[in-house]
């Protein structure tokens, strides 16, 4: 039968300490959802006064962990800023060596850990790690002892489903799983205790910021899918504005619509892009982190799906809804050409209108004077109707002449400005 010697169970915990923009007040309360995580006894040891001039702080200062004890389990607190984040690495291990044939002392491993991390939830992510040395067990043997590890650990998990990829290194091997974009699951098993006391202490230093790396690029996934949502949603609503625009409904209100839909898109496009680039920044960190794991090959299947299938659909989506933003500027030009054209016709309309009154003002204000010069001079009645009659349509020819001659000199002068 074989024997898991020195069993530990690593959890990694990540919480956004920040996001582009936000306040005081919210930086206070992410502080405080991650102090959630930790009993009172180390919350009061936590130093923050660093965390904004520096992108890795040790929120224990030199003291770095905080180890517990009791008579089955001992371990420790790990508790730090990353750049943007905050996390926390909860270590248990049990002092006996445990049997790989019945687990359900993992189980109870894992509710000691949650127990530890106050059952809090990480925002960002979070990665259980379980480590042990094996007694009587060959490398062919590690499939089926991870297979059941795996099953005690997570049991609504599918080991064929959720499993990424494994690799065998010199006496031993690590596997690799995923339940979803914020459950991470890694198991390694060594030949011998020696193997794994000199591999573990550099490995869970490099994972620290290994797996903060991966969560961000999952979670940076998630929000760019999330954004892709709403960016359909108002994708819709740009062609509501363009059918409303085609069957001639009031432009005013289409116009406004446009600009709220228009306004609406660029936020959640820039953030779509904003996504892509955060799983292209923390791509490369997270390979250039890979490379300091020097005793052994991590699987490389997380990489190839970060970069193949991750970052190329991020960056597909932005340019395919990137194309639309010209459908609603063209749509917004066409309403302010069109209700442009409405107002030239209207105005012209009423100029037109004004030009006519004032005709008859002038045609009407010339047969009046004939009219008082007539009782003046004492007329005959017959005389005194024609020349009123001549004097209004001769004013009246005249008034139009004057009115043609002046759109005329406008047009012209409209010309000239133009050229210069």
């Amino acid at each position: 039968m074989s024997t898991l010697i020195y069993p530990t169970l690593d959890v990694f915990l990540y919480d956004l300490r920040e996001g582009f923009g936000q306040g005081i007040s919210n930086l206070q309360l992410k502080r405080e959802i991650f102090k959630r995580k930790l009993p009172q006894t180390i919350i009061e040891q936590l130093d923050f006064s660093n965390e904004e001039n520096l992108e890795y702080v040790e929120l224990l200062g030199q003291k770095r962990f905080e180890r517990f004890s009791d008579s089955k389990h001992e371990g420790y607190f790990h508790p730090v800023k990353l750049g943007d984040s905050y996390g926390l690495l909860v270590d248990c291990s049990t002092k006996d060596n445990q049997s790989a044939e019945n687990l359900a002392w993992i189980s109870e491993l894992k509710q000691i850990v949650t127990q530890k991390h106050q059952h809090e939830s990480a925002t960002l992510g979070q990665t259980y790690f379980f480590s042990a040395s094996t007694t009587n067990a060959s490398l062919e043997d590690y499939d089926h002892i991870a297979q059941n590890c795996y099953r005690a650990l997570m049991a609504n998990g599918n080991w064929f489903e959720d499993k990424l990829g494994e690799t065998t290194f010199s006496q031993g091997k690590l596997f690799e799983l995923s339940i979803s974009h914020n459950q991470h699951i890694v198991i390694a098993l060594f030949l011998n205790d020696q193997i794994a006391e000199k591999i573990i202490p550099n490995f869970l230093q490099n994972a620290l910021k290994l797996f903060w790396y991966r969560h961000k690029i999952t979670w940076a996934y998630s929000q760019g899918l999330e954004l892709k949502k709403h960016l359909m949603r108002e994708s819709k609503e740009i062609q509501a504005c363009r059918k409303a625009f085609q069957n001639k409904e009031k432009l005013s209100t289409i116009l406004d619509k446009s600009h709220e839909v228009f306004s609406k898109y660029v936020d959640l496009l820039t953030g779509l892009e904003s996504q892509a680039h955060t799983i292209e920044i923390n791509l490369y960190n997270y390979k250039q982190r890979l490379l300091k794991i020097t005793d052994f090959d991590y699987p490389n299947q997380f990489e190839q799906q970060a970069k193949e299938k991750y970052l190329r659909q991020l960056q597909t989506d932005y340019e395919s809804f990137n194309s639309q933003i010209k459908l609603i500027e063209n749509l917004m030009s066409s309403i302010h050409a069109t209700e442009m054209h409405k107002n030239v016709e209207h105005i012209a309309a009423v100029q037109n209108k004004v030009e006519w009154l004032e005709v008859f003002f002038v045609s009407f204000y010339a047969a009046e004077f004939a009219h008082i010069m007539i009782e003046l001079y004492h007329k005959k009645e017959h005389f005194e109707m024609g020349l009123v009659f001549f004097l209004a349509i001769g004013a009246g020819i005249v008034a139009l002449i004057a009115l043609d001659l002046s759109k005329h000199l406008k047009q012209k002068l409209s010309k000239i400005m133009r050229g210069k």
